[in-house]
């Protein structure tokens, strides 16, 4: 049970990562010319962390049904606003999904 929860607590916190930096990248990009290039690197990097370990975690647990049904309806919504923001992450020249945003 204490695994199940630990498990649990890990799907919410990376579909709330997720849904955070989604959600400020549009301001993100806004300021992206303003920002300084060490503070752009982090943003960068943070995001290749998302777009690789934490949606293919998410992606994985969703394939094998491991989500509830809560955390099922976040992902996909998660899924369709990360699709909503491809142009933005295509004109920062950043990591696309290692998952398809399709699936939602």
């Amino acid at each position: 049970m204490a695994q199940t929860t630990e498990v649990n607590k890990r799907i919410w916190t990376r579909i709330r990562s997720l849904n955070t930096f989604i959600h400020d990248l549009p301001g993100l990009e806004e300021e992206w010319s303003s920002i300084p290039s060490g503070v752009q690197s982090s943003f960068s990097l943070e995001w290749d962390q998302l777009m690789t370990e934490d949606i293919q975690e998410l992606t994985e647990c969703y394939n094998l049904g491991e989500l509830t049904e809560a955390q099922r309806s976040s992902y996909r919504e998660l899924l369709h606003e990360l699709k909503e923001v491809m142009p933005i992450v295509e004109k920062l020249n950043w990591h696309r999904p290692s998952v398809p945003v399709d699936i939602a």
